[in-house]
């Protein structure tokens, strides 16, 4: 070996050697930098998922709800109501079309709209972030995942109305929308 070798030697050991030693002198932040990541990375297991779960959750119980819709207005089917009147607006989320249940419809199509009176406005009281989506099994076995009319336009009750303009020849139409404000109720004089 030359000497311009050995030297090269030398100078490259004596850098190891200088490495090694600024490694053990670093090495105390090195497990102080790992264990901040364990304490935070702990943290986040615990808290992500509990976070993720409010932001996805609604607000209040769907069950809740459903044993509201089924105390008030018991266990009767679209098809048996008095009236022709009745024309409840929701959405299926699953095939992207509105569901209007009404004795017409009922009558039209009762594998789709021919559903518990109750089950139909729990559909309708679904709003999104407030109440889970309503899962209803249609009479052709298809799972659909209904959830609030507003959905598929701005106020459902004028949607409602303008398709029972459409489908009744009867002059009056009543529409009575329950929405989800605080306002009081003022009495109006039927004219």
């Amino acid at each position: 070996m030359n000497n311009n070798t050995k030297e090269s030697v030398k100078i490259l050991e004596e850098q190891l050697l200088a490495a090694e030693e600024k490694y053990e002198q670093d090495k105390p932040k090195y497990w102080v930098v790992l264990a901040g990541f364990i304490v935070i990375g702990i943290i986040l297991g615990i808290e992500l998922p509990a976070i993720v779960n409010k932001l996805t959750s609604s607000l209040y119980s769907r069950e809740n709800l459903d044993n509201i819709m089924l105390n008030l207005l018991g266990d009767f089917r679209i098809n048996e109501v008095l009236t022709t009147e009745l024309l409840i607006v929701a959405y299926d989320y699953n095939s992207q079309e509105p569901r209007f249940f009404s004795k017409y419809f009922s009558h039209q199509d009762p594998g789709i709209y021919d559903h518990v009176v109750g089950s139909a406005t729990g559909a309708s009281s679904a709003a999104p972030t407030f109440f889970d989506p309503k899962v209803q099994i249609n009479k052709y076995g298809i799972s659909e995942l209904q959830i609030d009319g507003g959905i598929i336009c701005n106020n459902p009750a004028l949607y409602a109305y303008e398709m029972a303009k459409n489908l009744d020849d009867e002059k009056r139409i009543r529409v009575v929308s329950l929405g989800t404000g605080e306002k009081t109720f003022t009495e109006i004089d039927d004219v």
